[in-house]
Parts: structure tokens; C-alpha cells; sequence
């Protein structure tokens, strides 16, 4: 039998910065070792509590963390919070590109208190269009409940194309299979135009902007085609970039597939 090393992070330690989490990894709870502080890189420091460490399940090799941030302010709890996104290859590395809220406390003045918006660790598939999560709201009072968030599938994040037009350049990449499949809702006067080039950035025959009309509408995953067709199979394993060009809509995310 293979034991599997399991991660465990335990939220509110205090360091000598401040309050934050750290984890380890063990086969099983005879294995605990020395905790291992999670690394934000150079990211404005602030007081991290219940990390709520968890794969996503559209991507196993991401490890996505919502931990709840603690700012100082007069509350009858010494501080006010809401929670915060971050993600993870390796479970010890984190990035904050977003250092904004993620959930905030809302027009309930029981949220205003250091104790709540605390995430379940628990991300529930509840269709192909989307998700689920559960955050702890009103703390210490009679109210105190669960709140339900229901989230777009990949709706963590996204690229906003403005009314003006947008391009969003991709970095170099290597891709596997043969379609690409996009994430995205429009307006009704918004678009999605979307080209390969190569590695010196000159548009690929037949799979430039100008090879595809205009992609309006709202899926989750559209498989993307030019005028040629969707099959990208003889770019595989070529290094080049995805250029997008968003008008009035949200990217969520891509990926290629068969």
C-alpha cells in the first residue's frame, strides 16, 4: 500500500512578523516534523488566520488557500476581517497577485467583527457552471450561521476587457492536444478575439484575429475555432503565445484539450 503524504496547515500560528500559517507534511501523525512557515513572497505582510488550504478541482497541481485577514481596528474583538485569495503550486509557495478581498463582510454589521468571514475548507462542484463554498458569519452571536457563496466554474479570477478593447498576451507557453477552450461571458456589444502567434509574436497563418469572427455570449467551455477550424494539433509542443483581444467581457480561464 502507498502511503500518501499528506499536508496539513495549521492556521494562527504567531511568528515573529505576526499571525500566520504555518504547515508540514507527513505520511501519517507519527510523522510530524518541524512546521514550516508558507512563503508570500514580497507581498505587503498582514495577519493570516484559518487558512483553508484545498485543491481546485479543475486542476489538482493548484493549490488555492482563502485564508482570513485580520486588520486592526476598534471592534469589540480588537480587529475586523474578511478573507483572501491566494494560489499555489507546491503548498508552501503562495502568490498574491490579488491583494484585494476575495470576501468581505458585507452590509451585516455582524460581519464587522475580527472573528468572522472564517472559509470552509470544502469547494463543492454543484454543476458543470459552478461551485460552491461556505464562510462563517456573526460571530459570537445568536445569528451565527454559514453563509452559501455559489461561484462561477473558474470564477476565481479573471481578465476584464472594458468596452474599449483589451489585449491580454499570454507568456510563452507549450501546449498538449488539439482544441483550445475558453471560459468567458460577454455583453451584447462584447467580443473575444483570439490568435496564436509565434514566438516573435507574428501571427500564425490561419490562426491570426483577423482568421475568426467575432465570439460573443457566455460559456463556460467553448471550444475556439478560426475559419479553418478548431484543430490545433500541428502548433502542439511549439512555443508561442496566446494574444486575446477582450471587448466589454471577463477571460476566466483556457486550456487545451482534445
Amino acid at each position: 500500500m502507498r502511503v500518501q503524504r499528506r499536508r496539513h496547515v495549521r492556521p494562527g500560528v504567531v511568528s515573529p512578523r505576526g499571525r500566520q500559517g504555518p504547515q508540514h507534511c507527513s505520511p501519517d501523525i507519527e510523522g510530524l516534523h518541524e512546521l514550516e512557515p508558507l512563503d508570500f513572497s514580497n507581498t505587503q505582510f498582514e495577519h493570516l488566520y484559518s487558512n483553508a488550504v484545498q485543491h481546485y478541482f479543475r486542476t489538482l497541481q493548484v493549490i488555492m488557500v482563502i485564508p482570513k485577514r485580520k486588520l486592526l481596528a476598534e471592534s469589540p474583538f480588537d480587529g475586523i476581517s474578511d478573507a483572501v485569495f491566494a494560489t499555489s503550486r507546491d503548498g508552501v509557495r503562495f502568490d498574491r497577485p490579488f491583494m484585494e478581498d476575495f470576501i468581505r463582510p458585507g452590509r451585516n454589521s455582524l460581519n464587522w467583527y475580527s472573528r468572522t468571514n472564517v472559509v470552509v475548507t470544502e469547494l463543492l462542484p454543484a454543476a458543470t457552471e459552478k461551485f460552491s463554498l461556505d464562510g462563517f458569519q456573526a460571530d459570537s452571536h445568536s445569528m451565527a450561521h454559514l453563509q452559501h457563496h455559489v461561484i462561477r466554474t473558474d470564477g476565481l479570477v479573471s481578465v476584464h476587457g472594458d468596452y474599449q478593447r483589451r489585449e491580454l498576451l499570454t507568456k510563452l507557453l507549450q501546449f498538449s492536444g488539439s482544441r483550445l477552450f475558453i471560459n468567458y461571458p460577454t455583453s451584447s456589444a462584447g467580443s473575444v478575439h483570439r490568435e496564436i502567434t509565434d514566438a516573435q509574436g507574428t501571427a500564425l497563418a490561419g490562426n491570426a484575429s483577423k482568421d475568426c469572427e467575432d465570439l460573443c455570449g457566455d460559456q463556460i467551455e467553448w471550444m475556439v475555432a478560426w475559419k479553418n477550424g478548431s484543430n490545433v494539433s500541428t502548433l502542439a509542443r511549439r512555443v508561442v503565445w496566446l494574444r486575446f483581444l477582450l471587448r466589454d467581457t471577463d477571460l476566466y480561464s483556457f486550456h487545451f484539450g482534445r
